[in-house]
């Protein structure tokens, strides 16, 4: 590995000029070597300063000459007291000559490394430039440069010089500082040189590459565009995050000063099963495998090198497209680089024509990528022309991978457009807003843009490089300060902020943030307000943060209504059964028809709404349209009833609309209502609002999520008995469903007709036992308890009988009834009557028992297990919307 040691001397300009700068240059050098220390630990570097009133270097013993310039380290593997050394420079007193500074440095590599052509030689210059150099005894300063340049190339030496101006040089002499620069691209010219001028702090912190990367391919190979036309190309990796170091276990108990001792640690593991858990699991009998929903698949190695995709090696063209067609968020992963061939002459020239037509015509290549032989995964992406002003650099192409469809994440944000007038901004508004972002943008109209990647280094690895050299040198030494200079990558920049501070202030006043008095106390906050009285706030404050981390960190169980969204997608993605899915839906869809009841001039409408769109994306996504599109329906029916077309008018600005059979294949939606049209159902609904029978359909319609046209029927004034009502019903009695040309009678009637016409919401499980008690339950409603309630028989008995003897009558044959139902469901456990869904049994319970409460003062403690139903019921959105006063007839 010796041919891959960088040996390196910095260059450091140290002189007056330069004081305002050098604990930039400290900080720089030393992240240079505290990255070398980890990354590049056998590389050498050595250390001259010039600009110094002293001087100590070998030419100045040898030759003479050579004033105020110091070899401040010779060259030698980097070490911790370098560091020391980099960051303690001395101060200069005397205006420096880089070119007698750049000629020290080359003897220093030429002495020590003279026959050694292995390995990489490097020079540093950091300077300001701004001095002149001293003539040279003979011929020009140019000649001088070239002659060095010369012997630098020839020496197989690099340099790298980092010109220092901006405002440290704005009263420098300009003629002087245009011959410097002369002078320095004569090297770019005739050497290996990379010059740069930085004119910031923070731009000089990055423009040193402080970490060497070794090239290597990732491909070389065939660029082929035809079976008949291939380009050989090598294929670089050209960006790529820098992550902290991979922490590695060591042992501490081999002595520290020990250079024989490695401290590594070798770690074991041995697999133990649950069943026999003192018994090792060899390394035949292991296996690995997938969660499943609730299952777990074991899949062994054999069967996934047999799944595995195992395409040929190679980069193919696919097509040519429009660069306007490659959004800018499908960029992905790091950025590769496309060559030609080095040497290869017919490639470089294919590569340069193909990238020039391409940026002429605004284009870019789509690529299927497979960069080594048996790669598991195909990469396709896409070239971008990178074309060369250097001439002696030829044109190449960037290349970016491409997501598929999986990769794509699809997020829907509420707009602006669905909130109320009043909480949308207005143009003043609107228009401070627009300023702020104009006047704070890093690229300033007229100005170079602050904080360019090429030369912004990262803050927290940059502190993290400082920490870890602090701790190697003193085991207890706390987390250091971050540097100023790197402070102002991650603060605002206070120039920046004092000079539009009239337009921030302007922007603070149009929109004062009020506190909203209706927004409960989070756990977290009366926890801090519960300590603050607390006499021992440091256990109060301790004890607080683990009782909030408890909390926050707690699973999820239901769809709460501080953050419903949140919690529904929680639940949604829970795979340890399936009922989960089942349960986040219709907690989400009572939440939406709560929020929707109880809403008072629109003040849940939006949280609503975003609940709804969460809900359509969750029932998309695991194909289950019917839970959704009834509620929707039903919504649309109990809207239309309530004239509330202020959410009507807000869903569809949403396009909240029904899911289609193109999103979930079993979807029920007709075209019509998808695009968002009149629902087809055809139901008519003749009801009285104080009727039990009509009530009990009502819920069941509303169970089912079918709108249907309302039209009231009061019994008090004898709607019943005109000719109209006759032809519907002869009986005289209500509910009466109109289903297109078919009339059904009689509730036990019509919710047996529902049940087979509209199957998509069933009102009777599927368990034949369960199914049976459903209908017992419904017999003894229907035909005990309910003729009871109805006004022709009560007037009947009364006329014959007393009022409180009629009354007493009834309660006595409601509660033998009550009693049958008690005896019946005394067994039933679940939420409801016959379980935790809620079913026919329900739907004929619920309004028998309000009707027996409240119109005949029915004892409900003689009937523990019907109340405790009840309680349950009574609380749906159904069941609420379908009640008597909820009703058209009633409200008017």
């Amino acid at each position: 590995m010796y041919r891959n040691k960088e040996k390196l001397v910095l260059l450091l300009d140290v002189g007056p000029s330069m004081h305002g700068v050098l604990d930039d240059v400290e900080t720089l050098c030393s992240m240079l070597v505290e990255k070398k220390l980890i990354y590049n630990r056998n590389d050498e570097v050595g250390v001259v300063t010039f600009g110094t009133q002293g001087t100590s270097n070998d030419l100045k013993k040898e030759v003479g000459g050579y004033n105020n310039i110091i070899a401040l380290q010779d060259l030698k593997i980097v070490d911790g007291y370098l560091v020391d050394i980099l960051q303690n420079l001395p101060r200069g007193t005397v205006n420096g000559d880089f070119l007698d500074a750049i000629i020290v440095g080359m003897d220093m590599l030429i002495k020590k490394y003279k026959d050694l052509y292995k390995g990489k030689k490097r020079l540093c210059l950091i300077t300001n430039a701004i001095h002149p150099i001293k003539d040279s005894l003979e011929g020009t300063k140019e000649d001088q440069v070239r002659t060095i340049a010369a012997r630098m190339a020839e020496q197989g030496i690099k340099m790298e010089s980092i010109v220092v101006r901006g405002r440290l040089s704005q009263d420098a002499d300009k003629r002087v500082m245009d011959e410097n620069d002369c002078l320095l691209s004569i090297f770019s010219e005739k050497t290996r040189t990379r010059t740069v001028y930085v004119d910031s702090p923070t731009s000089l912190l990055g423009a040193l590459k402080t970490r060497r990367i070794t090239p290597v391919t990732v491909y070389r190979g065939f660029l082929e565009l035809s079976p008949h036309m291939k380009i050989k190309v090598w294929v670089y990796k050209k960006t790529q995050e820098e992550k902290f170091p991979t922490l590695k276990r060591y042992s501490g108990r081999a002595p520290k000063t020990s250079k024989s001792a490695t401290h590594q640690v070798k770690v074991d593991y041995e697999y133990k099963s649950v069943a026999e858990f003192n018994k090792a699991v060899p390394p035949e009998q292991r296996v690995k495998a997938y969660r499943y929903g609730p299952h777990v698949v074991p899949i062994s190695n054999v069967e996934l090198g047999a799944v595995k995709f195992k395409p040929e090696k190679g980069v193919k063209l696919l097509c040519f497209t429009d660069a306007s067609n490659i959004l800018r968020q499908y960029y992905m992963k790091d950025v590769y680089q496309f060559i030609a061939e080095p040497g290869n002459k017919r490639a470089i020239l294919a590569v340069s024509a193909i990238a020039r037509a391409m940026k002429e015509m605004n284009k870019v290549a789509i690529l299927r990528c497979v960069w080594r032989q048996g790669q598991p995964n195909v990469v396709v992406g896409f070239l971008t022309p990178n074309i060369s002003e250097n001439k002696k650099i030829p044109d190449s192409f960037y290349f970016n991978a491409l997501p598929f469809v999986e990769d794509i994440r699809e997020y829907q944000f509420p707009s602006f457009n669905s909130f109320p007038a009043l909480c949308q901004p207005n143009e003043q508004q609107q228009q401070a807003a627009d300023e702020l972002v104009q006047r704070l943008t890093l690229a300033p109209s007229g100005k170079e843009e602050s904080l360019l990647p090429e030369f912004t280094p990262n803050p927290v690895l940059e502190r993290f490089y400082r920490h870890l050299d602090l701790r190697s040198k003193q085991p207890d030494a706390a987390v250091p300060p971050i540097n100023e200079t790197l402070k102002r990558i991650t603060e605002l920049d206070p120039e920046l902020f004092s000079e539009n501070k009239s337009v921030i202030d302007a922007f603070n006043k149009l929109f004062e943030i009020k506190e909203n008095p209706k927004l409960k106390k989070s756990v977290r906050r009366v926890l801090r307000e519960k300590s603050s009285g607390s006499d021992d706030d440091g256990n109060a404050d301790q004890i607080d943060a683990e009782v909030v981390n408890a909390i926050e960190e707690a699973q999820v169980e239901k769809v709460g209504d501080l953050t419903p969204v949140h919690d529904f997608e929680v639940l949604m993605s829970r795979r340890d059964s399936p009922d989960w899915v089942v349960k986040a839906i219709k907690e989400m869809r009572n939440l939406i028809l709560q929020l929707l009841m109880k809403s008072h001039e629109g003040d849940n409408y939006i949280k609503a709404v975003e609940c709804i769109a969460a809900l359509r994306k969750g029932c998309i996504l695991e194909q289950e349209p019917g839970p959704y599109n009834n509620l929707m329906r039903y919504l649309k029916q109990f809207c239309m009833k309530k004239e509330n077309i202020s959410f009507l008018q807000l869903l569809a600005s949403r396009k909240l609309n029904l899911i289609s059979k193109s999103e979930a294949e079993d979807s029920d939606a007709t075209g019509e209502e998808k695009d968002g049209g009149e629902a087809s159902s055809e139901l008519v609904l003749y009801s009285y609002w104080q009727s039990s029978c009509s009530w009990r359909v009502r819920i069941a319609l509303n169970l089912k999520g079918l709108s249907y046209e309302y039209r009231a029927v009061n019994l008090a004034k004898g709607e019943q008995l005109t000719p109209e009502f006759e032809k519907l019903n002869p009986l005289h009695f209500v509910p009466v469903l109109v289903d297109g040309d078919l009339v059904v009678s009689d509730s036990y009637a019509i919710l047996m007709y529902l049940e087979e016409k509209y199957p998509q919401r069933s009102l009777l499980p599927a368990d034949p036992q369960q199914k049976a008690l459903n209908l017992q339950v419904a017999s003894i409603v229907s035909s005990s308890i309910q003729p009871l309630h109805m006004l022709s028989i009560l007037k009947s008995l009364e006329e014959k009988i007393s009022p409180q003897e009629a009354l007493q009558f009834a309660q006595t044959n409601i509660e033998k009834g009550f009693f049958a139902l008690e005896k019946l469901l005394k067994d039933s456990h679940g939420k409801y009557a016959t379980g935790d869904e809620v079913y026919m049994a329900d739907v004929f319970m619920a309004p028998q028992i309000a009707v027996a409460t409240e119109r005949f003062k029915i004892d409900m403690s003689k009937f523990p297990t019907l109340s405790r139903i009840y309680e349950s019921q009574k609380v749906l959105p159904e069941f609420l919307a379908a009640s008597p006063e909820t009703q058209p007839d009633a409200l008017h």
